[in-house]
């Protein structure tokens, strides 16, 4: 499951890191070691930037995915394979969201198309006005009545 990868490695990362401050403590406090405190220092530096990228990468991923949805552009795909640990399963939610979105889309068109061709061989004129003043859909019967 997406969530479990995802958060065993933030849970990792985090249990990392306090081990690494009661090292650090230790060392500088106890033991008087300032050269490998301060090599700790930087390794949890190290840690927290790693911390920091993981979570970054995730919010990116999910950001692109409803930045395409608002656009309406399916075209986005996420690598399932490349990003490391975790991520292989949330590419693959996304991929999927993105497929629905697709097929939603084209039976709505495919839906659309049928109607409009049912609307257009009705002997009645029907004629569709959108809010914006501008007709939407005439058939040929409109066309023929209004005589356009």
């Amino acid at each position: 499951m997406t969530s479990n990868r995802f958060t065993s490695g933030v849970l990792v990362r985090i249990i990392l890191l306090i081990l690494s401050g009661w090292l650090l403590a230790y060392l500088w406090w106890m033991q008087s070691w300032y050269i490998s405190s301060a090599v700790l220092l930087a390794l949890m530096m190290l840690q927290f930037a790693a911390l920091f990228q993981k979570i970054r990468k995730t919010n990116q991923d999910i950001a692109r995915l409803f930045e395409s949805i608002q656009h309406h552009d399916f075209s986005l795909h996420f690598s399932e394979h490349a990003e490391g640990v975790g991520f292989e399963e949330l590419h693959t939610s996304l991929n999927r969201i993105i497929a629905s979105y697709q097929q939603v889309r084209v039976e709505k068109e495919q839906h659309f198309q049928h109607l409009e061709q049912l609307v257009e061989y009705l002997h009645t004129g029907i004629l569709s006005v959108q809010q914006n003043g501008k007709i939407g859909l005439m058939n040929a019967a409109a066309m023929e009545l209004l005589a356009l």
